[in-house]
C-alpha cells in the first residue's frame, strides 16, 4: 500500500488498524503492526486519541507465539517512546515491567527488539517534560 494513500486517510484507516489487532488472523496483524510503525513516526493526533487502545494492545502482543508479531509489537512499542511524556507516562511502569520479562525471550531478535524498546521507555521523558 503507497504510504501517500495511508497519509491522505490516516482518521478513518488507524480505528480499522486497531481493531484488526484484536483479530484472530496472525499475519492480519503482523501487516497492521508493520503499517503502525510507518504511521506512528507520523505523531498524528489519531494517535493521541487511541493511546488507551494501542498501547494495551501492543503489550499484550509482545508475547505473541509468532516471532514477528512480538518483534513487530515491541518495534511500535519503540516508536510510542518518542510520544510526549505526558501521554506515555501512564502507560511507562506496565511496558517497562513487560519488557523485562520479553527479554527473557528464546529468540534473539525478539530480545533484541525488547532491549532497544525498554531502552527507549526507560529514557522516555528523562530529559524533561516533552509536550
Amino acid at each position: 500500500m503507497p504510504e501517500e494513500l495511508l497519509f491522505l486517510h490516516l482518521t478513518e484507516l488507524v480505528p480499522l488498524l486497531i481493531e484488526s489487532l484484536a483479530l484472530s488472523n496472525e499475519y492480519l496483524i503482523l501487516w497492521t503492526l508493520i503499517s503502525l510503525k510507518l504511521l506512528l513516526d507520523t505523531k498524528h493526533d489519531i494517535f493521541f486519541d487511541n493511546i488507551q487502545c494501542v498501547i494495551p494492545r501492543l503489550v499484550q502482543l509482545s508475547a505473541h507465539r509468532i516471532m514477528g508479531v512480538r518483534i513487530a509489537a515491541l518495534e511500535c512499542l519503540a516508536h510510542y517512546a518518542n510520544y510526549p511524556t505526558v501521554l506515555i507516562n501512564p502507560y511507562k511502569q506496565v511496558v517497562l515491567d513487560k519488557l523485562g520479562i520479553v527479554i527473557d525471550d528464546r529468540k534473539r531478535l525478539v530480545r533484541k527488539a525488547a532491549v532497544e524498546a525498554r531502552i527507549r521507555w526507560f529514557i522516555a521523558g528523562a530529559s524533561g517534560p516533552k509536550e
